[in-house]
């Protein structure tokens, strides 16, 4: 078979090379936006399912639109050309394993297309779009034959795929249809080192089928891509607050695999278009590499209610160090040792598994709160990371659903361990309220008089001190309450105490003060502006009733003044005990009233005198 064009910028409907891709992808992409449109809805409909697996996707139903191509495989060698493997002198493998072949580059055959099913894929704009999943390549070229013996070819560069990538990430050849049913279509791949097959999943579509599928993907990846962002601020913003080690590190897990799903879908090359399809992959390389250390690392973190064995720690660290060091070395020296570097980091990504495995066994050793819930997180990971892994270590053939599913089971593993986190954080907040509640309760302990439950007198003294407004002390003092003591008994004495200290707290203001000061001294400290007489307390004292018909009395000194600082209240103090004891002193069950300065026959307490007890009583008192 004769070699008619390689070149076909000679014909003047045809174009060649990157130039001419680029004139059909403009020709094609906004000519019928109608038709994109129609398939909105039924591609968002498929997404999930395409995500995890296209095929299935694809054939739910007969779709003329789309039709997946059966490559052969043969090495390129120098004396044969494009028509050579295309007449059939150039053997070609047809295994489908491509996981044999070395580092190198090949010839990769299509299956003979068949003619309806060409010509209802190309009815969309008289154009293909032949698409392939993006893997490290130098340069590939692409020859359509046409049933007329016409050969169609276009070459790209690692560059050029860049530019003309597409999200998922799949490398794009625009093919015109000149009329003339396809008949094969033949690619040749240089530099491929072969970790993941010469050519993977060639599709060949219509051009309104190929912007469907990217419009699907890119509306998942915008609405991936707005979620986790807020998740991390959403996270920065608690750890800002709470400074819990474990959220930083689930912070810096979320901006990690946002940049992963930047590069493992393609939409990097858009962001920076000087990026290579090469460049991609180095960078996709560090990013899982980067996403698995700080997922492990925040495990640690996020358990940290459980004692870790050292030994899981020590692995955990080597398995860090190893994977990042393969991970740096695979970018750097790509493609050199390509093939041997990602097997290596097979084994790193292996090790690092066990180590994430230990940290789970512990926790579940110690029986962890969160412990489920996490493994319900990563177990989607855990899976993808073992075909992943298999596919590295060539133990099984390449499945690419596994690609299209890791952004998935991170994200998954995203979410469910952003609800653990609100779990955990839900009860560190339970437990924090408890534990103010508990602290709370006991400071109530140490502020309250046991039998009444009215405040101590230290209580009373540091709440009294300090307020602006002037204030009003009442002290009061049960009469004769040795006697009582001694015809009741104890118990009976308790009684009238509690009974006492009722009736004064059932008169008092809200925001008034009412303390035990000991034995039978009560004080009640409220605003000048609640306007509560001495009488009230006194008569409220007298209504009591008491298990044995004992009548009750009180004598009650009071005094109104400042108690902002120290020294105004160990004078409000002064005068109110002065005006109790002339209460007593006139014959008890009555109240008296002292101003601030009222001269009496007592002395004012001396300076350095202890102010906050009662001054003693005379036995005849």
């Amino acid at each position: 078979m004769e070699l008619a064009r390689l070149q076909a910028g000679t014909n003047g409907s045809l174009h060649s090379g990157v130039e001419g891709e680029r004139d059909l992808l403009k020709m094609g992409s906004w000519a019928n936006l109608g038709a994109v449109r129609v398939h909105v809805l039924r591609s968002m409909a498929l997404l999930v399912l395409f995500l995890v697996n296209p095929q299935a996707a694809a054939s739910g139903a007969p779709d003329p639109s789309r039709l997946q191509l059966a490559v052969c495989i043969a090495p390129v060698t120098d004396d044969a050309g494009p028509d050579d493997v295309f007449a059939g002198r150039v053997k070609v493998d047809c295994a489908g394993n491509q996981s044999r072949f070395r580092e190198g580059d090949y010839w990769a055959l299509s299956a003979p297309v068949g003619a309806d099913r060409e010509h209802r894929i190309a009815s969309a704009f008289n154009t293909f779009a032949l698409r392939s999943s993006s893997i490290w390549q130098s340069a590939r070229t692409v020859f359509v034959l046409y049933e007329d013996g016409y050969i169609y070819s276009v070459r790209q560069d690692a560059r050029e795929a860049g530019r003309t990538m597409q999200i998922g990430p799949d490398f794009l050849d625009l093919i015109p249809d000149r009329g003339s049913p396809i008949d094969r279509i033949l690619w040749k791949i240089e530099g491929a080192p072969n970790i993941r097959g010469i050519l993977v999943e060639p599709v060949l579509m219509s051009l309104t089928e190929s912007q469907a599928d990217s419009l699907k993907l890119t509306a998942f990846y915008a609405a991936f891509f707005g979620v986790i962002f807020a998740l991390a601020v959403h996270h920065m913003t608690l750890w800002t607050v709470m400074r819990q080690p474990y959220q930083l590190a689930y912070t810096g897990l979320l901006v990690v695999l946002m940049v992963y799903s930047l590069t493992s879908s393609g939409v990097i090359l858009e962001l920076i278009p000087s990026l290579d399809s090469n460049d991609r992959v180095r960078l996709n390389v560090i990013a899982i590499g980067l996403f698995s250390c700080t997922s492990l690392h925040f495990a640690r973190l996020f358990f940290d209610d459980c004692a870790i064995p050292k030994p899981v720690h020590r692995l955990a660290d080597f398995s860090i160090v190893l994977v990042m060091t393969l991970c740096v070395a695979m970018a750097v020296l790509a493609p050199l040792e390509f093939r041997m570097l990602a097997r290596t980091l097979g084994v790193g990504f292996l090790v690092l598994c066990v180590a994430a495995a230990g940290v789970l066994w512990s926790a579940w050793r110690q029986k962890s709160r969160y412990f489920r819930m996490f493994l319900f997180a990563w177990s989607l990971v855990f899976v993808s990371t073992f075909f992943r892994v298999s596919d590295i270590l060539t133990l099984k053939p390449l499945l690419q659903w596994v690609d299209n599913s890791t952004v998935i089971a991170m994200a998954f593993e995203a979410l469910i361990s952003s609800v653990g986190i609100a779990h955990r954080i839900r009860l560190i907040n339970f437990e924090r309220d408890r534990a103010r509640m508990l602290e709370q309760a006991a400071m109530n302990l140490a502020d309250r008089d046991p039998l009444t439950n009215l405040l101590n007198r230290r209580a009373f003294l540091r709440q009294a001190i300090g307020r602006d407004e002037p204030q009003q002390l009442f002290l009061i003092d049960i009469d004769y309450f040795r006697g009582l003591n001694e015809s009741v008994g104890h118990d009976g004495a308790d009684d009238i105490l509690v009974a006492v200290s009722n009736a004064v707290e059932s008169v008092a203001p809200s925001e008034a003060l009412v303390a035990r000061l000991g034995g039978d001294e009560f004080a009640l400290l409220c605003p000048v502006e609640a306007d509560l007489a001495a009488d009230t307390i006194l008569r409220k004292i007298r209504s009591l009733s008491t298990p044995n018909g004992i009548v009750v009395s009180a004598s009650i000194g009071t005094c109104i003044g400042s108690t902002l600082s120290e020294a105004d209240w160990r004078e409000l103090y002064r005068t109110a005990d002065l005006a109790l004891f002339d209460a007593k002193s006139a014959g008890r069950s009555r109240s008296h009233h002292f101003n601030l300065g009222t001269p009496g026959s007592a002395q004012p307490l001396p300076v350095g005198a202890d102010f906050r007890f009662p001054r003693k009583r005379s036995a005849a008192e």
